[in-house]
């Protein structure tokens, strides 16, 4: 998965978990919650497979390098 498609799913999933979250809060459906805890579990494995290089990118790009 190239850098762009990587984010992309990073994003999605995460755009996935916070609908699956405020769904949970409005029913209180376990399925809801069970759902946002997935996506939020794929999105932070997702997080992981970021290359350094790509991490100190972005890390330059919002001016949090050191």
């Amino acid at each position: 998965m190239s850098p762009a498609e990587l984010e992309k799913h990073i994003a999605d999933t995460g755009l996935l978990m916070v609908a699956a979250y405020n769904r949970y809060e409005r029913t209180g459906c376990f399925a809801d919650r069970g759902e946002a805890d997935r996506c939020r579990l794929q999105m932070e494995a997702a997080i992981a497979l970021r290359r350094p290089s790509q991490v100190r990118a972005m890390e330059t790009e919002r001016g949090l390098a050191a």
